[in-house]
């Protein structure tokens, strides 16, 4: 995702009342790429065809885990 795509959606969040979130990025370097065209490409596939439950349920395990612990 280009950062002004990210930027655009983080402000209609805003707009929409949203006051946190969590937020996560991975740029080109952490993957020994250059952040070019061919990364562009590569971070959109990667983002639309990334299995995002998995990051998502594990999200809630952290969660639950925090109030079973509190």
């Amino acid at each position: 995702m280009k950062i002004e795509k990210a930027i655009e959606m983080l402000q209609q969040e805003q707009k929409s009342g949203t006051k946190s979130i969590v937020f996560a990025y991975w740029k080109a370097e952490l993957f020994g790429k250059e952040d070019d065209e061919s990364w562009e490409a590569e971070s959109e596939w990667i983002e639309n065809d990334m299995d995002w439950s998995r990051a998502h349920d594990q999200m809630c395990d952290l969660l639950l885990l925090q109030l079973t612990n509190e």
